[in-house]
């Protein structure tokens, strides 16, 4: 391997392991003074493919072409004993996990989702459908409505 290749492999290697690593989802993208904290839950899964990313179902085309990736839909909101729980869907790859956070606001709440790698290698290019589920004390929405934000730093 001549000098110059090692140079430019060594440069896309830094260059992923950046990548990879800015997609984390310990640390809130969303910070604004208005912001205050929130207790809340969420959780998110693949709808199409098991554990083992074996495919046991496949996305309704018509749906995927109306909606596109990464758009939500399907939104429900209910309350279940004395908590709030709100549920949608995004089409996206196979192979990633859902991310969620939320932050409230003066008049909403913003639900920020997004996917991110399971597996650095693990990425497929068919079209899977994701389960978003966030859940919050009834005291916390008060007439407040829910706003949807993709996140800008993760993949798909």
């Amino acid at each position: 391997m001549t000098k110059s290749t090692f140079s430019i492999l060594s440069f896309v290697c830094t260059l992923l392991a950046i990548i990879i690593t800015s997609c984390s989802n310990e640390s809130n993208p969303i910070n604004d003074e208005n912001d205050s904290d929130l207790n809340y839950t969420f959780s998110g899964q693949d709808l199409t493919v098991d554990q083992d990313f074996n495919q046991i179902r496949y996305v309704d085309l018509d749906t995927l072409y109306r909606y596109g990736r990464l758009k939500p839909f399907g939104f429900k909101s209910e309350t279940i004993e004395g908590t709030i729980v709100v549920e949608f869907k995004i089409f996206g790859h196979c192979c990633l996990k859902p991310i969620g956070t939320a932050v409230i606001r003066e008049k909403h709440i913003l639900l920020e989702y997004g996917l991110d790698y399971i597996d650095e290698y693990a990425v497929c290019e068919s079209a899977c459908d994701y389960l978003f589920i966030y859940k919050f004390p009834e005291q916390v929405n008060s007439g407040k409505s829910f706003k949807f934000k993709k996140s800008e730093s993760c993949v798909d």
